[in-house]
């Protein structure tokens, strides 16, 4: 489907319609896969009980533009060093809910208030093999007075992509990785120099699945 780029010419509409949206059946593992490594595991093997993790997802409107939040990881972090991910982390037993983990998270790691953070719903869960998690995505819109900072025990740096150029076909490549002698062909999300891939990539495609959809229902609507 051809992308319409009215649904983010007028934010106040396109949040709204991004929260009804996460209410109604998410686009899911179809979705999810679309960016999955070759073999990903979707789901843990039988026997095995993950463990529960939530992330926030977090977009924000800058000079009228919607955008996302992401954070490039330190290197010396025991999982993930030096990818492109979400705040987020495991859930603590004093927790009541997933947006909690969430929100508590990104305080930790951005230094975002969870006052600054308006929840419009949570995409599919999404397990992770290497730490036994199965992460929640919840997605926030960030008030207009919202503020970010760098926790440097665990982010490089903070990044603020457009919705737009994410959701432009050729930001969605193929990347050659070779690992342990294997090569592999690794399906991502190329912004500059960074490279979108792994569980971000998965929670990312889902968002935007489910954006395009809604804008072809937006479009379908005005043709009738």
């Amino acid at each position: 489907m051809k992308f319409s780029t009215s649904l983010l010419d007028a934010p106040e509409q396109f949040f709204a319609y991004l929260e009804w949206g996460l209410q109604q059946s998410l686009p899911g593992r179809e979705a999810q896969r679309h960016m999955a490594p070759p073999a990903r595991r979707l789901q843990p093997e039988p026997g095995i009980t993950p463990h529960q993790a939530a992330i926030l997802v977090p977009l924000h409107t800058n000079e009228g533009e919607v955008s996302l939040l992401l954070t490039l990881r330190q290197e010396n972090l025991r999982h993930h060093g030096g990818e492109i991910s979400f705040p987020g982390g495991a859930m603590e037993p004093t927790e009541q809910s997933f947006t909690e983990t969430a929100l508590r998270e990104a305080r930790e790691e951005i230094h975002l208030s969870p006052e600054a953070v308006q929840v419009l719903g949570n995409l599919t869960p999404l397990y992770i093999p290497p730490s036994h998690n199965l992460v929640h995505p919840v997605v926030g819109r960030l008030t207009q007075h919202a503020s970010w900072s760098i926790n440097t025990a665990e982010v490089q740096e903070i990044l603020s992509v457009p919705l737009r150029r994410l959701l432009a076909p050729e930001t969605a490549r193929r990347k050659i990785q070779i690992r342990r002698g294997e090569t592999r062909v690794i399906p991502c999300y190329q912004v500059g120099e960074y490279c979108i891939w792994g569980a971000t990539a998965m929670v990312l495609s889902e968002l935007l699945f489910l954006i395009q959809r809604l804008a072809g229902e937006i479009h379908s609507c005005s043709l009738s």
